[in-house]
């Protein structure tokens, strides 16, 4: 958790600093590029399939009826469906949004990648030194 935690905070601090191609080592690609240099967005796979999804589904795998199945894949579904409009629209949207614009927006979400790396960190050190913990 704190390895992947430094991993996210230096994207963070690319991103805010706008060098965020030099970090990935390739350089930025618009959304008709070639599906072979996909990458792995680290904010999107702790969030999407992350303790909360996990546990949700691990809470309500008990098949019991038909009723059951619906609770089990039909919030599934309507996340990966959900997922797949906004990236859809994401590609639509980068054409019509100005470059300063888009600018503003990765920098503002690399502030909020680096408050959550920080988080991320800061549970891994609790959970390593469990002495940190200041007992009131």
């Amino acid at each position: 958790q704190v390895g992947g935690g430094i991993i996210v905070l230096l994207l963070a601090i690319a991103m805010v600093l706008g060098k965020e191609s030099s970090f990935k080592g390739a350089p930025s690609t618009d959304c008709n590029a070639d599906i072979h240099e996909a990458a792995i967005i680290p904010l999107a796979v702790p969030l999407l399939a992350g303790p909360a999804a996990f546990s949700y589904v691990m809470a309500h795998s008990a098949w019991n009826s038909t009723s059951d199945f619906i609770n089990i894949v039909l919030p599934i579904l309507i996340v990966g469906c959900a997922c797949w409009l906004i990236f859809r629209l994401a590609c639509s949207a980068e054409r019509e949004i100005r470059k300063s614009t888009l600018d503003l927006v990765e920098r503002v979400g690399g502030f909020i990648l680096a408050a959550i790396a920080v988080e991320m960190m800061a549970t891994g050190l609790r959970d390593l030194f469990p002495a940190l913990i200041v007992q009131q």
